[in-house]
């Protein structure tokens, strides 16, 4: 969810932070103060972004969500985050499966990588989600 194809030399963590601000936050121009913020304590140089532009990029590339920009969701979607890690761990725990959640990673035996990733994605399917992320391995 964090790579662009227009920002590809963009640090993830600032395309990851003006998301993740976006949702939070109650306008544009709050996100790109908060966004620019952050960075500031972080250290990282973003003298060259156009926030703008990014958010516009982010807009495309999560077209299905961008109405949920600026609306301060991040309580619900924290619970929501919750209930797909709630069912992926019980599914473990029924199967005996030793699994750690951390925030949204899931770690496991390398043997049951495959057993893992059908889970989750059947927590997707079966909580009404339409799209399933991109799974990838750590």
């Amino acid at each position: 969810p964090y790579f662009l194809d227009d920002h590809a030399n963009t640090e993830r963590s600032i395309i990851k932070w003006t998301l993740l601000t976006a949702l939070n936050s109650k306008s544009k121009g709050g996100c790109i103060q908060s966004s620019k913020l952050r960075m500031q304590e972080k250290g990282l140089d973003d003298s060259d972004m156009d926030y703008h532009k990014l958010l516009d990029s982010l807009y495309s590339k999560h077209g299905s969500i961008k109405d949920l920009f600026y609306k301060m969701n991040a309580v619900h979607l924290q619970y929501v985050e919750s209930c797909i890690s709630e069912y992926v761990i019980s599914k473990h725990v029924e199967q005996g499966i030793a699994v750690l959640n951390i925030h949204d990673e899931f770690i496991v035996g390398e043997k049951y990588e495959t057993i893992t990733r059908d889970i989750m994605k059947e927590a997707f399917t079966t909580l009404g989600f339409v799209s399933i992320p991109m799974i990838k391995r750590g």
